[in-house]
């Protein structure tokens, strides 16, 4: 453990390093031991992403319902390799390194002895579950900047003491990313800001409160400042919030209108009970970890933990969706678990034990990236791909006949993004390049219009006939 709770030595830094790379290589469908990402939600973000480098402005001229800064990661990615997800895979070791090194620092807060091996395990557990679906959603890259505020939170606590306000202009700004990835996981940070918040008015802190709120605001505004800029000169602001906000809460929403507040309600839990599903083992650890809290820990730390938890179930699901990688982002709670196991197994231990705790410590790192690996191939469902050869799958059996003709066009007719964009590096003529899972009229319009114009050289389409 870091002689002061909070410091990270290098030796620790690439062991956390070493963590990721194993956790991602086996585990997500964009590594390099996998023949394709087939996710139809990652070629979506990869083929948008991609338009955008070759000038297509971002909901004006190529349709899709995620945020801005996601597409532009995905920009970044297409840079790196055009028809692979190679790029993606190196964020995607990015973010779990980062969501590892704040775990770290949160177990290390209030773990007895030595807590690096109980690392691996976590990683294992988490980037294995079935929420973690085939790799890279939006949720895998918000999921480090919701831990980090969360170690932030529960520091200031356990110091008793205000978060710094560079931290809250830091907060500001990841709450931006996430705002501008997928605003729905916003909700974490309001139950986040509610506790300090009551803090300073019970104290009277008035010029403190002033200066977080304008903090954290700054911090936003200069997550947001190049989107403006981006939108503004291309004269897509309009654009922007009308897919982004307006599309995505009156069109993807399955919330009742007639019942608005049991329609919320029923989705909350519902929704609640869906987590538990998708991502078991990494709830388990959220509730062990909550009951050790409320056992050892004091009312503002439990308050503080309820109110994180419970702003992100109710922005999360209170619009109805329940897809299966929506639970993935409650992991960023499951090192509170890995606190609470750490500590009861050195309370079971004899004293003489207790004191030569750091001699076995080697050897438990290693076992625990040993069961890494048993964890993430056994657990894992994306392992199943691994043996196959791009030449099993259809995208490349397509891309042979695609790349008969010179500079081809393509439609994905009538379901969401298949990947063969991806792998012919074809951009979208039309733009509403594939079905999505919206009820906006203007999607299906639009693909049809493109169908019966004959703008492109190729259509594919799955379960579907071309004259639907």
């Amino acid at each position: 453990m870091p002689a002061d709770h909070h410091s990270v030595s290098a030796r620790e830094l690439l062991f956390l390093l070493l963590t990721a790379v194993l956790t991602i290589t086996i585990c997500s469908k964009s590594s390099v031991l996998y023949p394709f990402n087939d996710w139809v939600d990652s070629n979506c973000f990869f083929t948008v992403g991609k338009a955008a480098v070759h000038g297509k402005v971002i909901y004006r001229d190529i349709y899709e319902q995620k945020g801005p800064l996601l597409y532009f990661l995905h920009s970044f990615a297409y840079l790196l390799s055009n028809t692979t997800f190679f790029g993606v895979y190196l964020l995607e070791i990015a973010a779990a390194f980062f969501f590892l090194y704040y775990s770290y620092k949160i177990v290390s807060l209030d773990s007895a002895g030595e807590s690096l091996w109980l690392m691996p395990v976590l990683s294992a557990l988490v980037y294995s579950s079935a929420s973690f679906c085939h790799g890279d959603s939006a949720e895998e890259f918000c999921l480090p900047l919701l831990t980090y505020a969360l170690w932030v939170g529960l520091r200031a606590l356990k110091e008793q003491k205000q978060p710094k306000l560079h931290q809250y202009f830091l907060i500001g700004v990841t709450s931006g990313c996430v705002l501008w990835i997928k605003y729905t996981m916003l909700g974490f940070y309001v139950g986040w800001f509610l506790v300090p918040a009551a803090l300073m008015i019970a104290g009277r802190q008035w010029k403190r409160l002033a200066q977080s709120v304008g903090l954290i605001g700054a911090g936003v505004a200069t997550a947001t400042a190049p989107f403006l800029v981006y939108f503004g000169v291309n004269h897509a602001i309009a654009d922007w919030f009308k897919v982004y906000f307006y599309d995505n809460i009156f069109s993807y929403s399955k919330m009742e209108q007639s019942s608005v507040q049991q329609s919320v309600f029923h989705n909350i839990i519902y929704g609640t009970m869906s987590t538990f599903e998708y991502n078991l083992i990494p709830m388990g650890l959220v509730l062990i970890g909550l009951i050790w809290f409320y056992l050892n820990g004091n009312k503002k730390t439990n308050w503080y933990l309820f109110a994180c938890l419970s702003g992100t179930l109710i922005l999360v699901y209170a619009g109805g969706q329940r897809h299966i990688y929506y639970a993935l982002i409650f992991s960023a709670f499951s090192s509170l678990g890995m606190i609470a196991i750490q500590n009861s197994v050195v309370e079971m231990l004899p004293d003489s034990r207790k004191r030569n705790l750091s001699r076995g410590k080697r050897l438990a790192n290693l076992g625990a990236v040993v069961g890494l690996l048993l964890i993430c191939v056994v657990r894992s469902s994306n392992v199943y791909l691994i043996p196959h050869e791009k030449e099993d799958l259809p995208q490349y059996r397509f891309r042979d006949i695609i790349r008969t003709v010179e500079n081809p066009t393509l439609l994905n007719y009538g379901f969401l993004d298949g990947g063969f964009y991806t792998v012919c590096d074809v951009v979208p003529t039309c733009k509403y390049f594939c079905g999505l899972n919206s009820r906006a009229e203007e999607i299906a319009q639009g693909q049809k219009q493109c169908l019966e114009e004959g703008t492109t050289d190729f259509i594919v389409t799955r379960d579907a006939t071309i004259d639907e």
